[in-house]
């Protein structure tokens, strides 16, 4: 049998619907005998019908067929849109993370704020800083000669002594001082000028203790008061400040190690309780050039303009404060990434002046956050170069990330956390820590640049306070760019903000001048 309408053949005689259209199979009219036109008018209406309906179906379902294949043609294309916006996205993220990475904390001081401008000025260094190292080299004659009477004044002090061991203990000290003053001489525009001080009894008993015996050079050294230390609880018990010994490094411009340096420093111990000690190295006071020469790579324009400032002796820790220290002086550990011997980090300004206060009560000592001038003084430690082991930084020497580079020094570690303190090699005052690891508190109000630094800023200079107050950091640490390390970088930050890369030392006055 044939269907009329989708005329498909071989069709069963039994069936009543055409497998393929569904058209009700009923006998041929059209052929039977006797049929009115009427009828067969109306059976061909019907057929034809049937036949116009099967045609809009198959006509619907090759439009649908069109549009499915239409739509899984655009869904690839659209998958594939996506994939691409993925990657784009991907790849966006990772220069985002390279732009923001290393100044992170400078954005989000600014950001803070929203709009503090930086408005620095660009100076030559004056003539009056010219003026002054002409004066200091006028100068330097009467130093010596002053030095020659304090070297007298102490071989006047040991009556007991024959007068050849007093002309060998003057000339031991005086020659030196001489030999120094000249080099001073020589270097005076901008390099560390190392403030004269009457040799001090606990070198001099030191020094005579081969000749004389422990026990008479003891007795000597606590029959002459110290300048330096009087009023001291240990100077008082012992008459002398111990030393120790460590190991400096001088680098190439490539940050190869070319020197290394066996010093000694003087230091005071201070137990916190809890066996918990706090050593605090004694830094002998001087002159120095405070800011970065406009030849220095990538020198910011707020670390000027360069100019000589004086620091008195004081005492600074040799480490960032660890979180044991922190724990029992606080009770408590902010830190993000835990370890005692870890530089105590989460903390703010307003927290850290808080530890100086609660840890002055329990010695008895004026402990206090370290000024700006200071911390440099203390950072460069003589040296007048970028880091205070030389032109570039290296990975081996400080903690910072090691992806970027300064100079012509070449890429390390990233570490992405802090290390122990005392890690890396120390500065000629064996100090620690001092570029990279932790950002670190200065007492200071934020000024942007040294023009109007309260005209010229001493070691005790913390500036004038203002109704939006921010405080210096100075450092890096180990989330930043190598050319935040340097010791002339400097950065700003809200007292009340804490981060995990934020973080300080302390310094101690001498009676002298708390």
């Amino acid at each position: 049998m044939k269907c009329p309408v989708c005329e498909t053949t071989n069709i069963k005689e039994s069936a009543q619907f055409c497998p393929t259209c569904g058209y009700e199979l009923a006998p041929d009219l059209l052929t039977l005998p006797g049929i009115s036109p009427a009828l067969m008018a109306k059976e061909r209406q019907r057929i034809a019908w049937a036949k116009k309906l099967w045609a809009d179906a198959q006509a619907e379902m090759t439009q649908a067929k069109t549009a499915k294949m239409s739509g899984e043609s655009s869904l690839r294309h659209l998958s594939k849109q996506v994939e691409d916006l993925i990657d784009i996205q991907s790849q966006l993220s990772l220069k985002l993370i390279e732009v923001v990475g290393g100044n992170l904390c400078t954005r989000f001081s600014r950001l803070e704020e929203r709009l503090e401008e930086i408005a620095s000025q660009q100076r030559d260094l004056s003539a009056a800083i010219a003026q002054k190292i002409h004066k200091q080299r006028q100068s330097l004659p009467e130093r010596i000669s002053e030095l020659e009477q304090r070297v007298e004044a102490i071989a006047s002090q040991l009556p007991n002594l024959s007068a050849t061991i007093q002309q060998e203990t003057i000339n031991k000290r005086k020659d030196p001082l001489i030999s120094g003053i000249a080099t001073l001489e020589a270097e005076a525009p901008v390099t560390f000028l190392p403030k004269t001080s009457q040799p001090s009894s606990i070198d001099l008993g030191s020094d005579l203790k081969s000749d004389l015996g422990s026990d008479l050079a003891s007795d000597l050294a606590s029959s002459i008061s110290h300048p330096h230390v009087s009023g001291l609880q240990d100077s008082r018990k012992t008459g002398y400040l111990p030393t120790f010994s460590f190991t400096t490094v001088e680098v190439s411009h490539l940050g190869k190690i070319i020197n290394q340096k066996k010093l000694k420093a003087q230091y005071l111990s201070e137990n916190i309780g809890d066996s918990v000690t706090l050593d605090m190295v004694l830094i002998s006071g001087g002159v120095f050039a405070i800011g970065s020469p406009e030849t220095e790579k990538q020198r910011q324009e707020n670390e000027g303009p360069q100019h000589l400032v004086t620091v008195p002796d004081f005492f600074m820790g040799k480490y960032p404060v660890t979180q044991a220290q922190w724990e029992v002086v606080m009770k408590n550990n902010p830190s993000s990434v835990k370890g005692a011997n870890l530089p105590v980090e989460n903390v703010s300004w307003n927290e850290a002046i808080i530890f100086c206060q609660k840890i002055s009560q329990i010695t008895g000592k004026n402990y206090r956050l370290p000024s700006e001038v200071e911390w440099e003084y203390a950072c460069r430690a003589g040296t007048t170069t970028p880091f205070y082991f030389g032109e570039t930084i290296t990975t081996d020497l400080a903690n910072y990330n090691g992806n970027y580079t300064y100079g012509d020094g070449s890429k390390g570690l990233y570490r992405g956390k802090t290390s122990e303190v005392g890690t890396f090699p120390p500065n000629a005052f064996g100090l620690y820590d001092m570029h990279g690891n932790i950002w670190e508190w200065c007492q200071d109000v934020w000024h942007d640049s040294y023009h109007n630094y309260d005209a010229a800023p001493t070691s005790e200079s913390t500036g004038k306070r203002q109704e939006k107050i921010r405080n210096v950091l100075r450092g890096g640490s180990w989330f930043d760019y190598p050319v935040n390390c340097r010791s002339a970088y400097r950065c700003q930050g809200n007292p009340a903000r804490k981060y995990e890369f934020f973080g300080f030392r302390v310094v101690c006055l001498l009676p002298e001048t708390a």
